[in-house]
């Protein structure tokens, strides 16, 4: 028994090695990637400046697209998109709320971790979007265009927490960010043609 552990003992630290060197690898990637809370079947193709997703009419929804990445205080998100009719005559509607659909970002230190939303109106109302072309969305990271997941601005807070960010989504939503947007009358297609902190 003793000689079987000492032939398995290597392999299974070589194997426990690759693992974790996998996951740290995967876990530092900068692509993008849809979160578990999208629509099954969801798919996203993904580029050099970003990416592109296509949301077909509900009940299919289109909640957040993240990408491991680092932000500090004080630094702008900038993101160039486009939102196009692929077919139809598409009506965007929030999943849930009163508030019209809308796109913003969110900074978090994990996947369900503190998370971080732009506040207000600081949000592009999909509809008013579709069809106009490339367009610009920015927000600078600073506290008070900030709010935390359950509504609160606290600039000590902020500064504590972006210390350790470590995710931006871009988030769909309406009332609730994130919470997803849906489309009736048509199919549309949602690019981000380039995307940069600075």
């Amino acid at each position: 028994m003793k000689k079987l552990i000492l032939i398995l003992l290597p392999l299974l630290l070589v194997s426990c090695a690759n693992f974790n060197s996998d996951l740290r690898d995967a876990l530092s990637s900068k692509g993008w990637e849809l979160t578990p809370y999208n629509a099954p079947g969801l798919k996203l193709a993904t580029n050099s400046t970003g990416f592109i997703v296509t949301l077909p009419p509900k009940p299919s929804y289109l909640n957040s697209v993240q990408q491991r990445l680092q932000v500090k205080a004080g630094q702008t998100i900038t993101v160039k998109y486009r939102v196009s009719t692929v077919s139809g005559k598409p009506i965007f509607k929030a999943t849930e709320g009163t508030d019209p659909a809308n796109f913003s970002v969110m900074f978090a230190r994990g996947l369900v971790d503190e998370r971080w939303y732009a506040t207000g109106t600081n949000y592009v109302r999909l509809q008013d979007a579709l069809d106009k072309g490339p367009q610009v969305y920015s927000i600078k990271l600073v506290p008070e265009l900030w709010q935390d997941v359950r509504g609160h601005q606290d600039a000590d807070h902020f500064n504590s927490e972006i210390q350790d960010a470590r995710i931006v989504e871009i988030v769909f939503g309406g009332q609730f960010r994130a919470h997803g947007v849906e489309v009736t009358g048509g199919t549309v297609k949602f690019e981000v043609l380039a995307f940069s902190v600075k």
